[in-house]
């Protein structure tokens, strides 16, 4: 069977009063189908990981970082042993990584964090809208070093959405 590389994708979502910053589980891909650029979202082994995190309009910053396994209205016990399974060893690596190197600076070292614990090599990060434009590329590949910088500003884009006061201010 042969290995299959792993991958995070994080994408960025506004509707209403709220914005989300969600990442799963992907695997690169080189044939550029339709939809994402660069990975598939699907036939990988930690399919259903995500990371999540939001903020609501008026915030200054971005709250309940988390990461766990998606589910649809119902789990047995068969779903509910396999989400345990594939989240206890993650949540060990970065509870060794927080002893080792404190807490995480931002939510972009925070998501590096975990693509070191599941193994990725890549993320890849949703383009804004003028880069999608530019580039024709929903999302863009990164390597874990420089990925922090590039989720750090996703994060900057969706805080000034929630408060463009605070961001006027700044200015």
């Amino acid at each position: 069977m042969e290995k299959k590389e792993i991958a995070l994708a994080i994408r960025v979502e506004k509707s209403g009063e709220y914005g989300h910053v969600t990442g799963f589980t992907c695997k690169p891909d080189d044939s550029k189908g339709h939809g994402f650029s660069g990975f598939m979202s699907y036939e990988h082994p930690l399919h259903g990981l995500i990371i999540h995190s939001q903020i609501n309009r008026g915030s200054e910053s971005l709250y309940g970082w988390q990461i766990a396994v998606e589910s649809y209205n119902r789990i047995d016990l068969s779903d509910a042993k396999n989400a345990v399974a594939l989240l206890t060893p993650i949540q060990r690596k970065l509870d060794k990584m927080y002893e080792t190197e404190g807490q995480a600076a931002s939510f972009g070292a925070w998501v590096n964090r975990i693509a070191r614990a599941i193994g990725a090599k890549t993320i890849f990060v949703q383009n804004d809208e003028k880069a999608r434009i530019a580039s024709g590329n929903t999302y863009r590949a990164y390597t874990l070093g420089d990925s922090v910088y590039a989720v750090d500003r996703v994060t900057t884009g969706i805080v000034e959405w929630a408060n463009p006061q605070l961001h006027a201010v700044a200015a």
